[in-house]
């Protein structure tokens, strides 16, 4: 283990290598995200067949469901392959930054995982060039700068202020997203209950419905793990915030890690709205602190 401060993570983290997987990461989550919504449009498209009258052709009434309910299947395991893929690159990033958990990195997964990120930015190399080159104040936000190192710190404290960062950026990103899963959730509900009302069979209405069924059982359950794991991540910075130790250091990263790994993802619209007014409101917390 090298020794740590903000001038070494501030060098580190803008490494052009690590600039670049940083972008992959961001691509690979926003993928994640746009075929999540595709299989959420699908789920709903199949409910809507309940509105077919009994007698309708075989080809509507049944080939075209299955048929989008196929292409919802390949579409969920699109969403947890590029989460994987993205939570992976992300962690090496923290651990190579920070220099935690670095060792559990061997050289031939380092290579695979740097030509990985090689072969997508060059396929995505006009995009990945502005990301790397812009910070989180500019407009897009990039991936420069990723953490806000403009108060020296030594040590675990430097390693520590970084994590806390992570924590704080999501405990704010994740307000909005809340509010939005829950409206989703009552427009659900309220469309179940309207054809309920309207006499629908209710065992077709449940065969149509069950795509959109399991959808909401599997996010409530990735959710219940993300918002636990996220209260001991918040539970954990606060015991070790006054003087962390390398081993609570690195239990709170593994935790960090892991929340990673869920499938609850950020809504990147909403990300490049207020990413430049979050940095700018983080810097100004630094600031603060750095006058005591």
């Amino acid at each position: 283990m090298v020794f740590v401060n903000t001038e070494k993570i501030s060098k580190r983290q803008n490494e052009e290598r690590i600039l670049k997987m940083q972008f992959v990461a961001r691509d690979y989550f926003n993928l994640a995200e746009r075929y999540n919504y595709l299989s959420w449009i699908m789920c709903i498209v199949v409910s809507l067949f309940v509105l077919l009258p009994d007698k309708t052709n075989s080809l509507f009434s049944t080939i075209i469901p299955v048929t989008i309910d196929f292409l919802t299947f390949v579409a969920v395991y699109l969403v947890s392959k590029y989460v994987t893929k993205a939570a992976k690159l992300r962690n090496y990033v923290d651990s190579y930054i920070l220099d935690i958990g670095i060792e559990n990195y061997s050289d031939s997964k380092k290579i695979d995982m740097f030509n990985i990120v090689n072969k997508h930015f060059s396929k995505n190399y006009d995009r990945g060039m502005i990301q790397i080159h812009n910070t989180g104040f500019d407009n897009p936000p990039g991936v420069k700068d990723w953490y806000d190192v403009s108060r020296p710190l030594e040590g675990a404290q430097a390693q520590f202020e970084c994590q806390r960062q992570n924590i704080w950026w999501n405990g704010e990103v994740v307000k909005k997203r809340i509010i939005t899963s829950f409206i989703a959730l009552i427009f659900l509900v309220l469309l179940f209950a309207l054809f309920v009302l309207l006499k629908f069979d209710v065992f077709k209405l449940i065969a149509c419905f069950a795509g959109v069924i399991i959808k909401i059982i599997e996010r409530l359950i990735e959710n219940y793990k993300y918002f636990k794991i996220s209260s001991e991540i918040d539970g954990a910075a606060k015991v070790i915030e006054i003087n962390p130790s390398k081993e609570q250091l690195d239990e709170l990263q593994r935790m960090i890690n892991q929340r990673r790994e869920y499938i609850v993802l950020e809504m990147n619209f909403y990300h490049k709205k207020i990413a430049s007014e979050l940095s700018k409101r983080y810097r100004d917390i630094l600031m603060n602190k750095q006058k005591f």
